[in-house]
């Protein structure tokens, strides 16, 4: 279209190393074509058709590509892996900077090249919502590719982060059915509304004149649906279900789109191994979709290492979610079902030589409230799991969410008798 519009010179291609053989495999391709329209609009030049190709590979710091009429860009390495080569932009006019994220997960050289920055334009996959369908796409092909994109939920934290000006969100894989679409990406808020969104991130009017027109075209994501579900089986231990699901349901109070539910084999009533009595909200084949599972543990384990359906269940919705958690002997389960298996947990400090000696987890860690591997959490005995279910809400919004929920909850450990070891 440009080449109709007037431009009269060679188009310029910058592209990673192997971009030249591509662009001269599709020229060779064309070439019947390109001669049928030289023929045809009878060019007295046909120097617009022409390609000039320039690889680079630039390195985590930006590296200037472009310099024409006031327009610099400056390209930099970001996370793709597999993909060898991602690139991101950094695009300036006089006073004004827009970063292109690329297709990439969150990684130190975007944010570094995004801070402070005008416009942050960011790809977001939203890949709960990308269906598995057989012989097309396994559960396993959709975990893979979630792998190397930014979710939905991490974006605006990258954005706060770097400390952008306005937030722009694109390659958006939307849930099927406007209604869905709307709750997952609709609940944006303009760049000129002052107020903070979940992640912290300001929402400042773009000056006067901007080239981004950030004031029209810019929305940040504040409503991220999330939910999270915690597994009830007879014999949980209380507070390793209601410890977590009191810092998520009061977090649900304060957050938009977070929700928390329990989910059990049935919905019959469920006796805790203290004797509290429990009606969950959903059984396994009725829960809603899950981005967060949380697994405790307790003296009914044992019963439902012997339940296939219930480690069936476990494991097909742990592909699903973004984090997998579990509180005390609930890392036994998780290691069980597969999500845990050779991750780095914990566990209580009662039942570490056990797992250990099933050699199922790649190391057993005691002296410590929680472990992460991956986006497995596990959390050590019983209250353990309030803490974990703190720093996850840290992650999932800004470490501030989580201190005010902290302070809901008035939780400031100060046991009376601190040395029992």
């Amino acid at each position: 279209s440009s080449w109709h519009q007037g431009r009269d010179r060679p188009q310029r291609v910058i592209g990673p190393p192997g971009t030249r053989a591509f662009v001269e495999g599709t020229m060779a391709l064309w070439a019947s074509e390109r001669a049928r329209r030289i023929a045809h609009e009878q060019r007295p030049s046909i120097a617009a058709l022409e390609i000039g190709v320039e690889e680079i590979e630039p390195g985590d710091d930006p590296e200037q590509v472009f310099d024409r009429d006031g327009l610099t860009i400056s390209a930099f390495r970001v996370d793709h892996r597999p993909v060898r080569h991602a690139f991101g932009f950094v695009c300036e006019v006089p006073g004004e900077r827009l970063v292109i994220s690329g297709d990439t997960r969150r990684c130190d050289a975007l944010v570094e090249a995004a801070r402070g920055a005008d416009l942050l334009l960011h790809e977001v996959f939203v890949h709960r919502d990308i269906p598995a369908v057989d012989g097309v796409r396994t559960e396993a092909g959709r975990a893979a590719v979630a792998s190397y994109h930014t979710c939905s939920s991490e974006v605006g934290k990258i954005a706060a982060e770097a400390g952008v000006g306005a937030l722009m969100l694109t390659h958006i894989v939307p849930p099927a059915g406007e209604r869905a679409a709307r709750r997952s990406h609709g609940g944006f808020r303009g760049a000129g509304d002052r107020r903070r969104g979940p992640h912290g991130l300001r929402h400042r009017r773009a000056r006067s004149g901007s080239r981004w027109r950030a004031d029209r075209i810019c929305k940040v994501m504040t409503d991220q649906r999330t939910n999270i579900a915690v597994l009830l089986f007879d014999g949980v231990e209380e507070l390793d279900a209601i410890g977590p699901w009191e810092v998520f349901r009061v977090a649900a109070d304060r957050q938009p789109g977070l929700d928390c539910f329990t989910v059990a084999e049935t919905t019959a009533s469920v006796t805790c191994a203290n004797r509290l009595r429990v009606l969950p909200d959903h059984d396994l084949a009725g829960a809603p979709d899950i981005d967060i599972i949380l697994v405790p543990g307790g003296r009914g384990t044992e019963e439902v290492l012997a339940k296939p359906a219930i480690l069936d269940w476990i494991a097909t919705t742990a592909a699903q979610c973004r984090w997998v958690t579990s509180v005390c002997t609930g890392a036994e389960l998780l290691v069980a079902a597969g999500p845990a298996r050779n991750k780095r947990v914990t566990t209580y400090h009662a039942a570490i030589p056990a797992l250990r000696a099933a050699g199922e987890a790649a190391e057993v860690i005691d002296d410590q409230r929680w472990v992460r591997d991956g986006n497995v959490v596990s959390a050590a005995g019983v209250s353990a799991g309030i803490d974990m279910a703190l720093w996850l809400l840290g992650e999932l919004y800004q470490p501030d969410f989580a201190r005010q929920v902290q302070r809901d909850i008035e939780y400031d450990p100060q046991p009376p008798y601190a040395d029992a070891g």
